[in-house]
């Protein structure tokens, strides 16, 4: 990127350092990319459930509905059937924001029983007026726009993802690397940012 030195000059804010920031941004997007889409999209998944927790065999298979407390039981179950670790902390849920907030707003009464701090008359208030929920049966839960927006022959979905932790790997060739160079002879200062990763 060039940055010519009049506009580092008019910019009521630091021009270099907004690049720096969006670079470092921007390798973070790419490492979430990478890790839920990309490498996803490379292997053949075991473990299909629908957002109503059903097991299914594709993602082009029925109407996607609206996520439900179901889906994460049954991912649990199937992970737990292969001999995997789901106890509480050993679970992560990425989910694309459209997902988790439809989780938010399942309010049966079953899947807010028991949540902290909410009032036993109304125990979907809490968290529906705060619009939080970080941790669900025993599984943190991350708002991502990372994960794949699958282009289905009949439906369209988003290919949230429950995993353990640690199940996949980030390998990091090169750090962030952002450099910026003063040019006089083109009253500009030209800055650049690198990245190597692979995820597996």
């Amino acid at each position: 990127q060039t940055v010519n030195y009049a506009d580092i000059e008019n910019a009521p804010f630091d021009l270099i350092e907004a690049f720096n920031r969006a670079a470092a941004l921007g390798a973070l997007d790419a490492e979430a990319t990478d890790v839920l889409d990309t490498v996803y999209d490379a292997i053949t998944p075991t473990n299909w459930v629908e957002s109503d927790g059903s097991v299914i065999t594709e993602d082009d298979t029925t109407a996607p509905g609206t996520a439900q407390q179901e889906m994460i039981y049954a991912g649990q179950r199937l992970i737990q059937n292969q001999g995997g670790d789901t106890s509480p902390g050993n679970m992560v849920a990425f989910l694309h924001p459209k997902s988790l907030q439809e989780l938010i707003l399942d309010v049966t009464t079953e899947y807010w029983a028991g949540a902290g701090g909410a009032p036993a008359s109304s125990p979907q208030l809490m968290n529906t007026s705060m619009g939080v929920l970080e941790n669900r049966l025993g599984v943190d839960m991350v708002a991502t726009n990372a994960v794949a927006a699958q282009d289905n022959t009949t439906n369209d979905v988003y290919r949230n993802v429950l995993m353990m932790k640690g199940s996949i790997g980030l390998a990091v060739a090169a750090d962030l690397q952002i450099e910026a160079q003063r040019r006089p002879d083109l009253s500009a200062v030209k800055v650049g940012a690198r990245h190597r990763i692979k995820g597996a």
